[in-house]
């Protein structure tokens, strides 16, 4: 029980809820009491997210079951959003009653986009710690896990909070505002923080958080046993739920600074010069990036014929179809410590591109292809990035042909960033 938060208990007397209320506060979670008899906040105003809403099911004084049904209808729908993942739970002296609410609830019209993952019943009679207990072990074991690991982030960060206060406390002449305005400036040049203050240093806090995440992890024996029970006997994803997990992890979906090129940005190319921007410094690429010198369609299908199975009349004319919609673009691996520096010079970028999802296209697997199933604006794509194709273009160059799409999140961008660099000092094609 002490791995659950965020409960609400609704109530018209009071007094009954009073043991209830009780035992969640020794399991470590303080419920949010509702008195039926008065309004109902609204999710607007409630102080976190509701996971838990446990309620009384005469909830109206003289009311029959219908109208009492209603009234609890009516406050879910006020507490929760559309599609928030939360328990319900049937707090009641008449347990009978429970599967007609239940049934009442799941055909309710207005909880369409609001049912609960879980229905349980609480009997206010028999009720004592170990039956709440029991009942907590029936919630989904998937689900538990997920209000596990919120409850460890939520520890992390009010420790995060506490070290910090720490550390200005025992450092002379430093205040909280001088360790945010710190983190900030290790991690960018102070030209380059004016006007990105607040997503700089969150960035920079996020850090400090997941570290303290991971030390609260590692020092709770039960997160293994909790992880690991809610992935037994799980099936193999989806083939359709990849690019969409894909793009959660890889895709940094924050608001983009269009004053400077980043680390991770993938760039469209608008202009033909930024082709040979990138062939002067790499002139072993003209063979095949020279084709986008040439105009025409087939010259587009050439390139992709490199890349995408076999050149057999299937493949083509899956790669005709789509030959508009591929976006091609290079994405900038620029070391993470020469741009925080502001260090002039070339930055360097590798060859890109966002293929549409087909059924029957496959890529080719080679040695120096990077590739990812992604999702954007609720299309499916294949990115391809290929090592061999390095170059170094100024900023400059950079921001006037080509226009930002997406940026690819640190971690995945410095495993990019070291295979690219990798295959081309081994089979010393650049140097950089």
């Amino acid at each position: 029980m002490k791995n659950l938060s965020n409960v609400i208990i609704i109530d018209d007397s009071l007094e009954e809820v009073e043991e209830l209320r009780n035992e969640f506060i020794k399991g470590g979670c303080v419920p949010l009491i509702l008195d039926a008899n008065n309004a109902i906040p609204a999710y607007s105003e409630l102080p976190f997210v509701p996971r838990i809403i446990c309620s009384d099911i005469k909830i109206i004084a003289g009311a029959n079951d219908e109208q009492n049904y209603r009234q609890i209808a009516d406050f879910i729908n006020d507490l929760v959003l559309e599609d928030t993942a939360y328990i319900f739970i049937a707090w009641t002296s008449n347990p009978t009653k429970f599967e007609a609410l239940k049934t009442y609830l799941e055909n309710n019209e207005g909880l369409k986009q609001k049912q609960p993952i879980q229905f349980l019943c609480l009997d206010k009679n028999t009720f004592t710690v170990d039956i709440l207990n029991s009942k907590i072990q029936e919630i989904d074991k998937d689900i538990y896990s997920l209000f596990y690991w919120k409850r460890l982030v939520a520890q992390a960060a009010e420790q995060t909070l506490d070290n910090l206060y720490i550390l200005s406390k025992h450092n002379q002449d430093t205040t909280i505002g001088t360790i945010l305005n710190s983190l900030a400036q290790v991690s960018v040049s102070e030209e380059r923080i004016h006007g990105s203050e607040p997503k700089i240093i969150i960035e920079q806090l996020h850090y400090l958080l997941a570290d303290t995440c991971n030390q609260t992890i590692l020092s709770n024996s039960s997160s293994n046993t909790i992880f690991c029970s809610a992935i037994q006997g799980a099936m193999s994803i989806n083939d359709d739920l990849k690019p969409v997990l894909n793009t959660m992890l890889i895709i940094d979906t924050s608001e983009n600074n269009s004053r400077f090129v980043f680390p991770g940005d993938f760039r469209r190319i608008n202009s033909r010069k930024f082709i040979k921007l990138f062939l002067q410094n790499n002139p072993a690429l003209k063979d095949k990036i020279g084709l986008f010198f040439k105009s025409a369609k087939l010259r587009k299908q050439e390139l992709l014929y490199g890349y995408l199975g076999n050149k057999n009349d299937d493949q083509k004319q899956k790669i005709d179809n789509i030959i508009n919609k591929v976006i091609f673009g290079v994405i900038d691996i620029t070391a993470g410590c020469d741009f925080s520096n502001g260090k002039e010079g070339l930055h360097k970028i590798v060859f890109s591109f966002l293929v549409p999802k087909v059924d029957g296209l496959k890529i080719k697997t080679s040695g120096s292809i990077i590739s990812k199933e992604i999702s954007l604006d609720d299309y499916k794509y294949t990115l391809i990035i290929d090592a061999k194709y390095l170059s170094g273009i100024s900023a400059r160059d950079i921001t006037k042909n080509t226009s930002h799409l997406f940026r690819i999140r640190e971690m995945s961008i410095n495993d990019v960033r070291q295979k690219v660099l990798f295959h081309n000092a081994r089979i010393g094609t650049s140097t950089f």
